[in-house]
């Protein structure tokens, strides 16, 4: 790996008496804390890495924040809150190491939204409170929205990034 490389998107989970999962999901997750995340790294040579908020955890932050928190400045997130978040609490996570939020808008295995994602109406409703703190917009959609999204945003001063 070339030195100062990113693995660009990677999850953690648990230890779970710390931080249980908030909801059942599509998948069960293994444990993969910050520890086993910073050996995986290590062993891949990455120096750094984005850690994208998982849904099983919802809009609870607490693993992820932990994991920022304790990286020494190796690791920096993508997190995911609903409309009714403060813009006093995105500017806390900003602070505590998260960059961005992440929007979904392919359907899950049922049909409708993966359990504990934002849509994509949200992100337009966050929009403003996201550019003000500096936040960008992780997008996981069909490639004509990302497309169209991509160039709206562009114009708003808030930059996206396209996921998966």
């Amino acid at each position: 790996m070339p030195r100062g490389g990113w693995d660009c998107h990677m999850h953690v989970f648990g230890p779970f008496d710390q931080f249980p999962i908030a909801q059942a999901g599509a998948y069960t997750p293994p444990v993969a804390d910050r520890l086993q995340h910073r050996e995986l790294l290590a062993g891949l040579g990455f120096d750094h890495a984005l850690l994208i908020q998982p849904s099983l955890y919802g809009s609870d932050h607490s693993a992820l924040l932990d994991a920022l928190a304790k990286s020494e400045g190796r690791l920096l997130g993508v997190g995911s809150c609903d409309a009714s978040v403060s813009r006093r609490a995105l500017t806390e996570m900003r602070a505590g190491g998260i960059v961005g939020l992440r929007f979904v808008g392919v359907p899950g295995p049922d049909g409708g939204r993966y359990p504990g994602t934002q849509g994509l109406d949200v992100l337009e409703q966050l929009q403003p409170d996201m550019a003000a703190v500096g936040l960008h917009a992780q997008l996981w959609a069909d490639s004509e929205f990302c497309a169209d999204t991509a160039i709206a945003m562009a114009d708003k001063g808030m930059p996206p990034v396209l996921g998966h």
